[in-house]
């Protein structure tokens, strides 16, 4: 109603307090900085308007009061947003830390500890780690992340493995028992949110494998074709993980992954 007034009687001499309802309207419904700030962004366009066309009111001490409030919440919630992407920052950093130990860390070996939480029975199939599972073999990852693995042996055979993700970040990633990445493939480089891996053994790569540490050297990185993984050694270890940030999402970023397969190739 305020602004249908000013429409019909900008020059009114209650004009000014009009502006000044129209923009405290909107000051009342301010949010907090966490949340949506569409009613701050509108509370300052009013006020804003009322300074530049009723400078001489004596309602200007309260309008650049709310405006002074509104302008600080706007800049709390930047301040909030960015403090955000700098912990998603930090979180990416810890989590590749904690991975570069627990996987590349000479003598370290993670299939062990992953055995040890999941039990002999964890071999050759794709297991949905729980929240506690998740807390003991990946400390740095998010309570609320969503991590499958596979305890691979590629001894009886080449092995598949098939995920449908949704929309949004996710990595796989192949690593050896002795913590080699063998591949990595995340939702950017995929394009899509499914996949099919064939993972066998490279039998030519073992001797080449050997004689690059026995020179104490880095060994090459190894041979992979599209969505064919040839790897090292006949066991390791597949991960699927997908951080959920909003916990509306989980239950069905759960029911996917739940889906994802670890088995034996079909001839």
């Amino acid at each position: 109603e305020f602004q249908e007034f000013l429409s019909f009687y900008p020059t009114h001499p209650r004009a000014d307090y009009a502006q000044y309802k129209l923009g405290l309207g909107h000051f009342r419904q301010m949010r907090q900085a966490q949340r949506d700030q569409t009613e701050t962004r509108e509370a300052v366009r009013e006020f804003q308007t009322f300074i530049a066309r009723y400078p001489n009111s004596a309602l200007m001490p309260e309008v650049t009061k709310h405006l002074r409030e509104s302008k600080d919440r706007l800049s709390e919630a930047e301040f909030e947003v960015g403090r955000f992407y700098w912990m998603l920052l930090f979180i990416a950093s810890a989590i590749a830390t904690h991975a570069a130990y627990v996987l590349y860390y000479p003598g370290y070996n993670f299939d062990s500890k992953v055995e040890a939480a999941l039990g002999p029975d964890s071999r050759n199939t794709m297991m949905l780690l729980t929240p506690a599972q998740v807390a003991r073999l990946f400390p740095a990852y998010a309570v609320s992340d969503i991590v499958a693995m596979c305890r691979y042996d590629l001894s009886q055979g080449p092995m598949q493995i098939t995920a449908k993700l949704p929309r949004g970040y996710w990595t796989f990633s192949i690593f050896t028992v002795k913590g080699r990445q063998v591949y990595s493939l995340t939702d950017a480089q995929a394009g899509e949110n499914s996949f099919a891996v064939d993972l066998l053994q490279a039998p030519d790569l073992i001797a080449q494998l050997k004689g690059a540490l026995d020179e104490g050297g880095e060994a090459e990185a190894i041979d992979n074709v599209g969505w064919k993984v040839e790897t090292p050694e006949a066991r390791g270890i597949a991960v699927i993980w997908v951080p959920v940030a909003d916990p509306i999402f989980r239950s069905s970023t759960l029911a996917a992954v739940r889906n994802s397969s670890c088995a034996r190739q079909k001839s």
